[in-house]
């Protein structure tokens, strides 16, 4: 009895060693797929159109500091320096953050409303990032105090374009959208 014990529990350790070194060698394997995928990502993003320009661009957080409160003055020095082309503001620094606003439309006489990400920019905002915009133009007055145009102009991207069933880029402009700040016009 004494030497069936001690054959079945050697077999066993010879099982469970075998158990776990396939393990390791799978472990081993998944930790080499998520290498190579992160690899590729972060390819992907160093090479991939971004949209805009990300050449020459500073990127400086101002939020809540006295260079927020004094936009206009800070961005009127910076304009006079021969190397600064141009300036303008965001909330949030695209690709962190995101904001979003509930928009409320009719697509086919069916009401609908939804929330969509944003960002709340100040005029040259498409002229700083070099932007090539499809179709419309670029803000056209002073921004008021929510950033939006002064007749409440929005600029869209293609995405948003497909979702609300527009036919193309062209068919969204001067399109009205409705949010809780009022109507808003699509200008590009």
């Amino acid at each position: 009895n004494l030497g069936k014990f001690k054959q079945k529990l050697s077999s066993n350790r010879w099982l469970a060693g075998k158990i776990l070194i396939m393990l390791q060698y799978a472990i081993s394997l998944i930790i080499l797929i998520v290498v190579i995928v992160n690899f590729k990502q972060l390819l992907y993003f160093k090479n991939s159109d971004l949209g805009f320009n990300k050449e020459n661009l500073i990127v400086m957080p101002v939020g809540n500091t006295p260079v927020s409160e004094n936009y206009e003055y800070f961005k009127k020095d910076l304009v006079k320096i021969a190397n600064i082309h141009s300036v303008s503001t965001i909330d949030n620094i695209i690709g962190t953050e995101r904001s979003y606003r509930r928009y409320f439309y009719e697509i086919n006489r069916i009401k609908k409303a939804q929330f969509f990400p944003q960002l709340i920019v100040r005029k040259d905002f498409i002229k700083t990032l070099e932007i090539k915009l499809l179709a419309g133009s670029d803000f056209k007055g002073e921004i008021s105090s929510n950033f939006l145009g002064s007749d409440g102009e929005l600029i869209i991207n293609e995405s948003m374009v497909k979702q609300l069933k527009f036919k193309d880029n062209n068919d969204a402009i001067n399109k009205k959208l409705v949010s809780f700040q009022g109507n808003e016009k699509i200008i590009g």
